[in-house]
């Protein structure tokens, strides 16, 4: 097969920005491109120099809008959901006069609505977006809150079926005695016909969770969930949607208030402590590390063994954590951030791969990732 080649000029502003080296480029609006990939799933080369990088023609999807006035934050899940009975793909955010919203894109019609769920306790916060999930019934059910203030959860659930169009009247619970909630999250397990709530609580410190085995009508009793005691925890969920959670989290000392960047002042923030990155699973009924050793609830950073330790709490950089799956063999993956010498304005991508016949985690730099982030 022949090779072609296309010439991207990259503009000197973009250049001269501050994630030198990296240049993210939007492929997606390319004509020329377009019709030598999307055709026939071929992939494309980027070069540099002597350098090839395969990109596969998966990696370059169609933009699509969902809204203007938005954000959500990395701990309130799931942001967005596909509904393969409807054809369906619903997104939740929070604007920023405080109002929560979900967008319904049908992609049969190429159509999307958008649904305003609630203008109650109004908070232009992004920690506030709403979680999404299916019911048993196909309808949607969708849950909120504040971030770090009130006592109750908010739900709305769609009026049919497999349809965002209509929704019912919203309602709350007091899922916790102590209150003070921040970060909704809605799970449903179908092995278990079950609706898992989670979420943190009592201030910053501790995460609950609470149970519905009647696709949110009524829920169970507040579970204890994590308690690192001093340190704030959070965690980032996958499930198989079954039986299974996976879990990345990390401690951040709480009197630490990091990630409200000031990189223009050329500020380093103050990260003490170096933050190590754990993982654990639900899995058969009960709570797990990775290697399938029990642990008890509420779960408690110092019982976490080896299995369940990505990066240990040593060295000079600070940590914080990105994602985690398991691939088609069952093999687990993570995402985490690292800050060299603790200093937030430069943070680098690690990957890093469980082995479950050694109880033990490989991670690799995959690329620098430049200034600061806010999560």
């Amino acid at each position: 097969m022949p090779r072609r080649y296309k010439t991207i000029t990259i503009a000197a502003s973009k250049q001269a920005g501050k994630c030198s080296g990296f240049f993210p480029i939007a492929l997606h609006n390319d004509a020329q491109i377009q019709a030598n990939v999307f055709p026939t799933g071929r992939n494309i080369y980027v070069t540099e120099e002597d350098g090839v990088t395969p990109v596969p023609a998966c990696l370059l999807p169609n933009k699509h809008v969902c809204g203007a006035n938005g954000g959500w934050t990395w701990f309130t899940q799931p942001v967005a959901i596909y509904d393969p009975v409807g054809n369906k793909t619903l997104t939740g955010w929070v604007n920023q006069q405080g109002a929560r919203h979900v967008s319904v894109f049908d992609h049969a019609t190429g159509t999307q609505q958008d649904i305003l769920l609630s203008t109650t306790d109004l908070e232009g916060d992004d920690h506030n977006n709403p979680s999404i999930c299916i019911r048993s019934d196909g309808r949607y059910l969708v849950a909120y809150c504040e971030h770090n203030n009130g006592d109750t959860v908010k739900f709305r659930v769609s009026t049919n079926p497999h349809d965002g169009s209509a929704w019912g009247s919203e309602y709350s619970i007091e899922p916790t005695t102590q209150g003070v909630l921040s970060y909704s999250q809605l799970w449903r397990l179908s092995g278990e016909d079950k609706i898992y709530l989670f979420g943190r609580h009592d201030g910053a410190d501790k995460w609950y969770y609470v149970t519905s085995d009647d696709d949110g009508e009524t829920w169970s009793a507040q579970v204890d969930f994590i308690d690192h005691g001093t340190f704030q925890c959070y965690p980032r969920f996958w499930t198989n949607g079954v039986d299974k959670f996976l879990i990345v989290c990390t401690k951040k000392e709480n009197n630490v208030n990091s990630f409200i960047a000031n990189d223009s002042a050329g500020v380093a923030l103050d990260l003490t402590g170096n933050r190590p990155i754990y993982a654990l699973q639900y899995s058969g009924g009960g709570w797990k590390q990775m290697d399938g050793t029990a642990l008890a609830l509420p779960l408690v950073h110092t019982a976490y063994g080896a299995s369940s330790i990505i990066a240990a709490d040593v060295g000079s950089d600070s940590r914080w954590v990105g994602d985690i799956t398991q691939d088609a063999e069952g093999v687990v993956h993570a995402l985490y951030y690292v800050y060299p010498g603790h200093d937030e304005r430069n943070h680098d991508l690690y990957h890093a791969t469980y082995d479950a016949d050694t109880g033990t985690w490989s991670s690799v730099k995959v690329m620098d990732e430049g200034g600061p982030i806010v999560s």
